[in-house]
């Protein structure tokens, strides 16, 4: 009976997970991954006849950790270490996840074998199923952990030893509590809940990261790519701040997978069976009652819980998520013997050597890149742009040489003005959400950008008015048609934003607007213009200034234009 249970237990385990992770390895790999798995559990139940007489005189917290924990978890390391860097080329972090839990299910299937074959102590049938569970979640992150090690570029050491430090500590709280027995049985829900929730943040997490071959192709460091992912999640955290409605993603989700959901079901019926009719479970052995209460409630009720869990984290949580809120600042590149900043535009994070930078920006050896934040200056550095791949519509990604005598001081005075207004923002303190108005300019709101050459049209005279424009780079004409050919009423210079004056009538187009060379724009929802004028005082007073100056320029426009047509040869007579 103990046998069949041990093995039906691996089994379920491993399949769940496995159709979790949906391994694209090969069969002789999956099967390595097992058996090196059972070949450690194996090596390990041989070499336990030679330490009992050890074990007698050391307590259950000495077993657990250095008996228990430490060899398996470092052997397991050892393992996957080896897998991970023999599939360094087509490393990806769910793969090393899915080495990890076929470890630890080769070595639980091996060792619950074992438990059950050999002892007979009330201990085994609580280990029997609870230790499934721990030894293929926690293996699981440890590939986890060391998988995102191995991608990383920099503070690879940190993951390196998460990788092993962190199951240890699972695994040796686990035995402990087993070990221990009495009302640390009651703790067994933990044990089994908490690393299989952690997993499935790490499997869903995995499923959105590339892997080393795809960052290589591209020419990115993992840093560079997860500073690309953010950018999404900047720009979500300030559209929101505009207000503008946005479609939210949900951390949990209903799990997939209508087997396993009916097997998790079935797996908690058990608990509620046996707190109704105890007679229904006859036991042949004598055991305590806090045993009885894990073994037949708490651990079935977890396992349940466990497996109704795999799946419900929804991946598309992480893409794009911020966990930090963005401190702008701005950036302008000057070149050797010009005064004047060349380009210009805003960046996000300053957190490391590479940066995204929003704008237009070209390399040459004679520019220095400067930024600027709450009136600080960082002295000018050089930079290089990472690659043409690495670009998107909306800026660059850049790497700048921090070596400059004070760079890395106003680089860290950057991080902790990010530290502190993340607190003010997070804690909630008075006057917090206001904090988030000061994110609302145009250079933040104009988010969608695009290029247009000399004499091509933004808008037409009469086009429906759904959005305002700024300028980037270049010029733009705004021209009316009075029936005698169009008339010029402005010229919209860098920095300006036009378009505006439609969506606040609510009307359609009322002039065309013609590019007057290469110029560059970003665009915004006309919902975000009230936000912009209500969060922005200095905007909402130069809106006003600039309607004023083109009513007053289109004055002057049309009345010249009178003045042409009333000298025009035939209206003279």
């Amino acid at each position: 009976m103990e046998l069949a249970a041990a093995l039906l237990t691996c089994l379920v385990f491993y399949a769940v997970y496995y159709s979790r992770l949906g391994l694209d390895r090969s069969l002789v790999a999956i099967l390595e991954a097992v058996l090196a798995g059972a070949v450690i559990a194996l090596g390990l139940l041989l070499l336990a006849p030679h330490s009992d007489d050890f074990l007698e005189d050391l307590n259950p917290m000495s077993q657990g950790f250095l008996l228990a924990a430490l060899p398996e978890k470092l052997l397991g390391l050892l393992a996957l270490l080896y897998m991970t860097i023999r599939d360094r080329n087509e490393m990806s972090v769910k793969n090393s996840i899915g080495y990890g839990v076929l470890i630890g299910a080769g070595f639980s299937f091996v060792e619950n074998i074992a438990y059950a074959w050999i002892f007979g102590s009330q201990i085994v049938y609580l280990r029997l199923f609870s230790s499934v569970s721990m030894h293929l979640t926690s293996m699981g992150l440890m590939g986890y952990l060391l998988g995102m090690g191995y991608l990383r570029n920099r503070k690879r050491w940190i993951f390196f030893l998460l990788s092993f430090v962190l199951p240890f500590l699972l695994h040796g709280l686990f035995d402990f509590s087993i070990l221990s027995g009495a009302e640390w049985n009651y703790t067994v829900p933990a044990h089994i809940i908490l690393p299989v929730f952690l997993v499935e943040a790490a499997i869903s997490r995995s499923q959105t990261l590339p892997n080393l071959g795809q960052l290589r192709e591209q020419g990115l460091w993992f840093e560079e790519w997860a500073l690309l992912d953010r950018q999404r999640g900047y720009e979500k955290w300030i559209r929101s701040s505009a207000a503008q409605v946005q479609k939210s993603v949900s951390f949990f989700r209903l799990p997939p997978g209508q087997a396993k959901n009916t097997l998790a079901l079935c797996v908690l019926l058990l608990p509620i069976l046996v707190l109704i009719e105890p007679e229904l479970i006859p036991l042949e052995v004598t055991i305590s009652y806090s045993m009885y209460i894990a073994l037949f409630v708490l651990l079935p009720a977890s396992i349940g819980v466990s497996i109704l869990s795999v799946g419900s984290v929804n991946p598309e949580f992480f893409r794009g998520r911020l966990l930090r809120i963005p401190i702008i600042l701005d950036w302008e590149v000057f070149e050797e013997g010009v005064p004047a900043p060349i380009a210009s535009g805003i960046s996000y994070e300053l957190s490391g050597r590479s940066l995204y930078l929003q704008g237009n920006l070209k390399q040459d050896d004679s520019t220095r890149i400067q930024f600027r934040f709450d009136r600080i200056a960082s002295p000018a550095v050089d930079y290089e742009i990472v690659s043409q791949t690495a670009k998107t519509g909306d800026g660059v990604l850049v790497r700048i040489d921090r070596q400059a005598t004070g760079f890395r001081t106003f680089q860290r005075r950057y991080r902790l003005r990010r530290l502190l207004w993340g607190l003010f923002y997070f804690l909630h303190f008075p006057g917090s959400e206001g904090f988030r108005k000061l994110f609302i300019k145009p250079s933040t709101i104009t988010q969608t950008r695009r290029t247009y050459q000399a004499g091509d049209v933004v808008f037409m005279e009469g086009d429906p008015a759904r959005r305002f424009y700024l300028v980037e780079k270049g010029k733009v004409q705004i021209l009316r048609d009075t029936g005698s050919g169009p008339v010029a009423l402005s010229t919209v210079n860098e920095g300006e934003i036009f378009g505006e004056m439609a969506l606040v009538q609510g009307e359609e187009r009322t002039a065309t607007a013609i590019c007057s060379a290469e110029t560059v724009l970003s665009s915004a929802h006309s919902d975000h213009l009230e936000s912009l004028i209500e969060a922005n005082p200095e905007f909402a007073s130069a809106l006003i200034r600039t309607l004023v100056r083109r009513l007053i320029h289109s004055e002057e426009a049309f009345m010249e234009k009178l003045r042409s047509i009333e000298k025009a040869p035939g209206l003279e007579e």
